[in-house]
């Protein structure tokens, strides 16, 4: 029997968890990050979900994890030691990307950064602008020699929404999606419309700033756990693939193992 391996990616909001089989993703599963749970109750959630979809611990051969929250690191080096019985490999300093970084200090770019990367280079050709709609809104630029050359970085369009939410003391929370109308006639209406083509402006202005200044023809990736919230507009983006986190992962497992 084919071995499988088990990937983790721990963002600020989401942690996304992947197995693979023959080095095609199998399952995928995601929690929301709770800095706070124990390695115990995140070991029961996850095993609660591989006795709902019938996966056997005992079939895995390895694991790799990437966190852009450093206390948890060790939390899930101790959950996939209880459920696996062996140690995870850790992107960090060290590991075997493949990529060759031209930013100032390549130790300020973060692992999911890296792993977005990687896993965009397997499966199209530079040039790339890789677009994560998570925590962050991050662009991240391959040119068209494959090396990792940049990006930028705003506010998530969660976060940016909750941040409105909380200092606006008569504005309430809302769900973020596509408005039927540009202007509101309501505040409920307005706050939608304006997070939501606020952020789609926002994306198609960097993208198109960010093409005209590497003078080339650029493939648009998008991902992230927001991707979903422009499903109307996802033009926007020549391929879209939430997994590419995931993606990126086993790459750099099966380079390094």
């Amino acid at each position: 029997m084919t071995k499988k391996i088990f990937v983790i990616d721990i963002g600020n909001s989401t942690i996304s968890i992947g197995i693979f089989e023959n080095k095609s993703l199998y399952q995928s599963m995601r929690f929301a990050t709770n800095k706070d749970f124990l390695s115990t109750e995140y070991q029961l959630m996850i095993q609660a979900s591989f006795k709902q979809k019938k996966i056997m611990e005992n079939d895995f051969e390895g694991a790799i994890l990437s966190s852009t929250v450093p206390s948890l690191i060790s939390t899930f080096t101790q959950v996939v030691e209880n459920i696996f019985n062996f140690k995870p490999l850790i992107v960090g300093p060290g590991i075997k990307t493949g990529l060759k970084i031209k930013y100032d200090n390549p130790k300020e770019i973060g692992p999911d950064r890296i792993l977005h990367a990687v896993a965009g280079l397997d499966v199209f050709s530079a040039p790339l602008i890789i677009v994560d709609l998570g925590t962050g809104l991050v662009f991240d630029i391959i040119n068209n020699k494959g090396e990792y050359a940049g990006g930028a970085i705003a506010p998530g369009l969660s976060v940016a929404a909750n941040a409105l939410f909380d200092r606006g003391s008569m504005l309430n929370t809302i769900q973020i999606e596509k408005p039927e109308n540009v202007i509101g006639t309501n505040t409920q209406a307005a706050l939608r419309s304006g997070i939501y083509y606020g952020y789609l402006e926002l994306i198609k202005g960097l993208v198109a700033i960010m093409k005209k200044e590497l003078e080339e023809d650029v493939k648009v990736i998008g991902t992230g756990g927001d991707i979903n919230i422009f499903i109307d507009d996802q033009i926007i983006f020549d391929h879209v693939d939430i997994d590419l986190n995931l993606k990126g992962l086993a790459l750099l497992y099966f380079m390094n193992k």
